[in-house]
């Protein structure tokens, strides 16, 4: 590096590039300073290869562009001067530099007192740059009216036959009127060609980009009407120098790791009129190319030129597919009108579930298998791509995983975008293992999910099943049950232990009492950044939640369907607010008293399945204790400490700064969306307010779903009571709840004899289906002594036990011994009509 003065600023120069005209030197601070001056960030140095042009002259014509495009479209040019003895550092740092030899015009800098400042459009760490040049993007006016290439195009061909230098711009093949075209199709496949990053691909064909393209269409063709062949007199000869100017400039688009695109045009030095013989010679060449043998064979692509708007010349081109050199040229070296033909785009074969090849696992078990259609009754489209999904959630996963596995392994250029499914994104340049936050940890999220889903299937089919045979559980339903209870327990013992963990640890060591404990979760606000164990613990608990919302709508729907649904969107909500707005030490802390339930449930329905009933009644008491302490104690005290110490001695409204985390006014404004997913929706965004609003919505929040819970522990509650005073109630669940999995595969060949063998089978312990960890409310479909409801207790009766509306709830948590089971089905008996006894004729007469 070479240590110079750059308008009177200590720096370094690092040797970047050079072209035909100008050097480019990267600006680095010097070993002392720790940064660069303001003026010297971002920034690169354009030092000029003539040191004939006048420094007012260096930046001659920007104000042209200034006045055409807008100012975020445009590298920024500043002047600087340069120290006198510059020169032979700079000299020194260009001879020690690899340098490519066709650029070396000028080996080195004759000297000089100002450079350019100009915008560093250069990638960083998870970024991508694309360079192009925009070229011809309207035909020559001197291309005659049969040509059925563009200019480039041609000139391409025409290099290619004489094995001439390929540049950059050859080697793509692209076709600058492709991009430029109206045809979506077209423009499409040819920034397919520049890139496969998708958000680079969108942009250049999106509507930001086009503008930019039909800018430079317009003005290439007002400022060359008649082509170099004809023009002449000095204003016609100054529009043309303007003309080639932007068909030789550059379209810098760099694709920021926040997923930003900034496009900015370069190389807009005016171009100088001594060129003009060399730019008449090469038309010229192109018109004189007729009959030349082709030396190699070369694809170039004019798709878009039957899609040229009106105001192309007559000399324009009509649209051809790909030809090659291999075709004979005409006298202006573009290709005859009889050898072209018309653009077809790819076609498209249809594809349906059959066509699909994925590693399915042929034990794949739904997670509740839902009520059988009738006989004869077509199944919806949604209903089979439903199924298909739940019945292959393993093969799918996988299927996922390994496609974005190998599309990171071969596709280099997808590399920068597609790391954020692997790890986590935005690590902290000042502290190691900290992170930030950000739309890619979306990406993250996306790859938990599907992980989930997989070490579900994967859990469920070779591990849990297996492990509940060995445990002696004969019925299918049962080894399911068991399986799932099983995977849910685990699950929320890790995640439960994590959190606490997490808890625990982030606890500040001066904290003695309860109200300490209260106040240490809203302290520190903003929390700018996060540790490693703290950012995957947070992304992988919303991944959670998010997949029980899919896997509502994937799996045969329940009666408590809007219930859960409302359940976990305000989970995911608060979730993804307290993450996105800093509070993760809060929602830590909720997670925390949710989930010590949440194992503790499993674990008694697993103790049921193995026949284990004094343990079941432990687990059951200890469920009950825990879910009143956690969830309504300790819960409520996160309430109530919004309500009494946010804005109270900690974390008070203003304004904060995302750098520093210090608060810079007592206006908070009243804005919520905007400052709740400020890393989202405003990653670049210096200041982040804390308001009145958002605090009542947070807490809002938290008592909805408190309510959610209260209504569940009332049901508990009431159940519980109901049934050690041993009182009874109308079933209230549906046909398929009450038929067992094994008669379920019965009924698929016989469905009236299954049913009629679902009926007669007595379960010893009372069972349901259920897939969620949490409990659920089912509510009454009818009266419970006419109608239908006449016919759910004829059914209650013959399958052994009548336990009420809430049987679901405590079929999910109790776990009733023997003697309580033969005293309700007792009571149930003798209430019933005298001479319908169960399994009798009566009863069955009953039931119709």
């Amino acid at each position: 590096m070479a240590s110079v003065k750059v308008g009177g600023l200590d720096c370094r120069l690092e040797y970047l590039n050079e072209g035909g005209a100008n050097f480019i030197f990267r600006i680095r601070p010097t070993e002392d300073a720790g940064e660069l001056p303001t003026r010297l960030r971002k920034k690169l140095l354009r030092l000029r290869k003539h040191i004939t042009i006048e420094p007012e002259d260096l930046l001659a014509g920007h104000q042209e562009w200034q006045a055409i495009f807008q100012p975020e479209n445009l590298i920024e040019h500043d002047l600087v001067t340069l120290q006198a003895d510059a020169v032979a550092a700079i000299n020194d740092l260009i001879r020690e530099a690899t340098r490519r030899s066709s650029r070396r015009v000028g080996d080195l800098w004759p000297g000089g007192t100002h450079g350019v400042l100009v915008t560093d459009m250069s990638a960083g760490q998870n970024e991508l740059l694309i360079e192009l040049k925009s070229k011809w993007l309207a035909q020559s006016p001197n291309a005659s009216r049969s040509a059925t290439r563009c200019r480039t195009c041609a000139l391409r061909a025409k290099r290619a036959a004489e094995g001439a230098i390929i540049t950059a711009t050859d080697a793509r093949g692209i076709c600058p009127l492709d991009l430029a075209s109206d045809d979506l199709c077209i423009r499409r496949l040819a920034a397919a060609r520049l890139t496969d990053d998708p958000r680079a691909m969108e942009y250049l064909v999106g509507p930001e980009a086009q503008s930019l393209f039909r800018t430079l269409r317009e003005h290439q063709q007002d400022w060359d009407p008649v082509g170099v062949l004809m023009a002449s007199g000095d204003s016609t000869l100054r529009s043309l120098s303007k003309a080639m100017t932007i068909r030789d400039c550059t379209l810098f688009v760099l694709v920021r790791a926040n997923d930003k695109i900034e496009a900015r045009l370069g190389d807009l030095d005016m171009k100088e009129l001594d060129k003009l013989a060399k730019w008449r010679a090469t038309e010229q060449g192109l018109i004189d190319a007729g009959g030349a043998e082709p030396k190699r064979r070369v694809e170039t692509r004019c798709r878009a030129l039957h899609s040229l708007p009106s105001t192309t010349p007559t000399g324009s081109l009509s649209g051809t597919k790909a030809e090659t050199m291999d075709q004979p040229l005409d006298s202006s070296g573009l290709y005859p009108p009889h050898m072209r033909e018309p653009f077809t785009p790819p076609p498209h074969r249809a594809t349906n579930m059959e066509d699909l090849s994925v590693c399915a696992s042929s034990g794949d078990v739904e997670a509740s298998p839902g009520k059988r259609k009738k006989q004869g009754e077509p199944e919806s489209l949604w209903g089979m791509l439903r199924r298909g999904i739940v019945d292959h959630q393993l093969g799918l996963s996988v299927n996922l995983i390994l496609f974005v596995g190998m599309s990171y392994v071969l596709f280099p250029s997808l590399r920068s975008r597609m790391s954020a499914f692997f790890g986590l994104s935005y690590a902290s340049a000042t502290q190691s293992g900290m992170y930030g936050q950000g739309t890619r940890d979306m990406y993250l999220v996306a790859s938990f999910i599907v992980v989930f889903t997989a070490l579900r299937a994967f859990a469920l089919d070779f591990l849990l099943l297996p492990l509940a045979g060995w445990c002696r559980i004969e019925k299918k339903k049962g080894k399911v049950r068991f399986a799932e209870q099983f995977y849910m327990m685990v699950y929320y013992i890790l995640y439960w232990g994590w959190g606490a963990l997490l808890f625990v640890r982030d606890t500040p060591s001066d904290v003695r009492d309860v109200e300490g404990l209260l106040i240490s979760l809203w302290g520190g606000f903003p929390t700018l950044l996060l540790d490693t164990g703290m950012k995957l613990y947070y992304l992988s608990q919303f991944a959670f939640w998010i997949q029980q919302i899919v896997v509502l709508h994937i799996e045969e729907r329940r009666k408590d369907h809007f219930q859960m649904l409302t359940h976990h969107i305000i989970t995911v909500s608060l979730l993804a607010g307290s993450y996105t707005y800093r509070q993760n030490r809060a929602g830590n802390a909720v997670l925390v008293c949710m989930d010590i339930v949440d194992f503790i449930f499993p674990l008694a329905k697993i103790l049921k399945y193995l026949a284990w009933q004094r343990a079941c009644d432990a687990a059951f008491a200890l469920f009950v204790i825990f879910w009143f302490l956690s969830r309504h104690v300790a819960y409520c005290a996160i309430c109530w400490s919004i309500y009494a110490h946010v804005n109270n001695g900690t974390m008070s409204y203003g304004t904060y700064s995302t750098s520093t985390g210090a608060k810079l006014s007592d206006d908070g404004g009243t804005n919520i969306i905007d400052n709740l997913l400020q890393p989202m929706l405003h990653p670049g965004a210096q200041t982040l307010s804390f308001n009145a609003n958002i605090r009542w919505l947070f807490l809002g929040l938290l008592l909805a779903l408190q309510c959610i819970t209260i209504a569940w522990f009332v049901m508990i509650c009431r159940v519980v009571m109901r049934v050690l005073r041993g009182e009874g109630a109308d079933d209230s669940r549906s046909e398929a709840e009450d038929t067992d999995i094994d008669q379920y595969d019965e009924v698929r060949k016989d469905d009236t004899g299954a049913q009629a063998s679902a009926q007669q089978e007595k379960p010893r312990y009372i069972e349901i289906e259920t897939t969620s960890e949490e409990l659920r409310t089912y509510p009454k479909r009818g009266g419970g002594s006419t109608g239908s409801g006449s016919k759910r207790k004829g059914k209650a009766i013959s399958s052994g036990l009548h336990l009420g509306e809430h049987k679901d709830i405590l079929n999910r948590i109790g776990c009733l011994s023997e003697e309580q089971l033969a005293r309700e089905k007792e009571k149930r008996e003798g209430s019933a009509s005298p001479g319908f006894r169960p399994g009798s004729a009566g009863a069955a007469a009953a039931k119709k």
